[in-house]
């Protein structure tokens, strides 16, 4: 419905609402429904007026505070969430909901505080309601809001190459099983999730074999990895994961007590264990050198952690299950993402912008007259990487130190940055009807988030666009302080 200037429409239906102390009102044809106040996901660099998004069966919406951010409204147990039409479907918080009334009233009066009214209404108790001239106040608080949504492509591989980490590094997955540190290739890897409090237990099965958890319509077998390594397991804990690999052509999940990074390694420190140290089982297929060879990391061989007599019977179930798993990867083709948190919201990076994902050392180098978001630099293997606290970056409260931090590692256009996340919770791939258009309130906002991810349990993940997280000024200092950093000292 078109915005009007002047009276209300006479025998015109509207609801009234309340925000921040003051009633409005809206045509009812253009609200949809009314809902509870579902959990918001906050989206960096939005304007003010841009609460977060929401999920509502399964498509994403925009929340605003039509007040514009400067008095929010309040979300006690009566406010309520405003389901309306402009243009593509957009939720207004709102204090409380006072009912319908019908049209008939006077001009709106003239002054600042009324600009976003078009008229009155009239409640029973003879009380006045504005009329939200909604189209005008949107186009005010978001002037590069675009009335468009769906589902997007995923990345081309053009786009995705421009990020591509070299072809010599050897991509990992790490993670500590029993005080250990191990690996898996990353080829290998489809996806890490967290370990279930509760899982199926299968009846006569082998001691390794842990259970069964459902994985997106399907049952994913569930192993211990220090059962198989023949080490002691240790009592899974809340950052205990399960490791989806593919094994022989089908998948298993091996339980692994954390994961700890993702790294991309030069060849030359990853050297292939002697022949003559392999055993029949040769669950060990190299080694990683890590800090001058202070830290080696094994790297496991996914077959060779089976039995014969296993690995025949994943050979037999891997028939069976090609033809279900080709249907699978067709649907799973949204492409694969590091997810972390910072905060309490989630995010998504494309894994092959990933280069690695560190954690943060003890101190970091400051650096005199850099933005605030710069924390300093780190040594990564003798390389000087500039170190951006995501939290300011995002413009939250800084944290207090946390054991599972860490530093994912972008690469922008020859320039590498570091990025602190207060977690790194899982890899995963995810399909393409999971993941939509973001709503583009904002320049800057559709800019750093294009896209968002909705998991099986409508938990929404705002998808990063890697090369928009720097604009070109930043990524300039950046550079330079890399090059001043790396530059030895006269």
């Amino acid at each position: 419905m078109a915005d009007r200037a002047g009276d209300a429409g006479q025998g015109e239906r509207f609801l009234v609402f309340s925000v921040g102390g003051r009633s409005l009102a809206l045509p009812a044809g253009r609200i949809r429904e009314i809902l509870r106040v579902p959990k918001l996901q906050r989206v960096p660099q939005a304007p003010p007026a841009l609460l977060g998004l929401a999920n509502c069966r399964g498509a994403v919406l925009p929340v605003v505070d039509i007040a514009g951010g400067g008095r929010p409204a309040s979300t006690t147990g009566a406010a309520r969430l405003l389901v309306v039409e402009a243009g593509t479907p957009m939720g207004l918080l709102a204090e409380g909901v006072v009912g319908f009334a019908s049209g008939g009233g006077g001009k709106a009066a003239s002054g600042s505080q009324d600009s976003y009214s078009e008229g009155l209404v009239r409640l029973e108790n003879g009380a006045a309601a504005h009329v939200v001239a909604l189209d005008r106040l949107l186009a005010e608080l978001f002037p590069g809001f675009r009335r468009r949504s769906g589902r997007v492509p995923p990345p081309s591989a053009e786009d995705k190459g421009a990020s591509a980490p070299a072809a010599n590094r050897v991509g990992l997955v790490t993670f500590e099983v029993s005080g250990q540190d191990y690996g898996l290739p990353l080829e290998r890897v489809e996806e890490v999730i967290a370990l279930p409090a509760d899982l199926a237990i299968v009846p006569r099965s082998d001691d390794h074999v842990v259970g069964v958890v459902p994985v997106r319509q399907g049952l994913l077998a569930v192993v211990s990895t220090a059962r198989l390594l023949g080490v002691e397991p240790r009592k899974p804990g809340p950052e205990s994961k399960i490791v989806v690999a593919r094994i022989g052509g089908t998948r298993a999940g091996l339980v692994v007590d954390r994961m700890s990074a993702i790294l991309r390694i030069e060849e030359h420190a990853v050297d292939r264990v002697p022949a003559l140290l392999r055993g029949d089982g040769a669950e060990i297929q190299a080694i990683c050198r890590l800090d001058g060879g202070r830290r080696l990391i094994s790297v496991l061989a996914t077959e060779g952690l089976f039995n014969e007599a296993v690995m025949r019977r994943i050979a037999s179930d891997a028939g069976e299950q090609r033809a279900a798993a080709e249907v699978a990867a067709d649907r799973m083709d949204g492409g694969q993402f590091v997810l972390f948190r910072v905060a309490e919201d989630l995010f998504g990076l494309p894994v092959e912008a990933v280069e690695e994902v560190v954690r943060v050392p003890e101190t970091l180098t400051r650096l005199p007259k850099a933005p605030a978001f710069v924390e300093g630099v780190m040594n990564l293997r003798g390389t000087a990487l500039p170190v951006i606290d995501q939290r300011r970056r995002f413009d939250l409260e800084p944290a207090e130190e946390m054991p599972g931090r860490r530093i994912i590692v972008l690469s922008f256009e020859g320039t590498r940055a570091g990025f602190i996340v207060d977690r790194v919770t899982d890899v995963r791939r995810l399909p393409a009807s999971a993941i939509l258009a973001a709503p583009e309130m904002d320049e800057d906002q559709a800019r750093i988030v294009p896209r968002v991810a909705s998991l099986e349990d409508d938990t929404l993940v705002l998808l990063l666009d890697p090369k928009a997280l720097l604009d070109t000024t930043e990524r300039r200092l950046l550079a330079a302080l890399g090059r001043d950093k790396a530059r030895p000292a006269a």
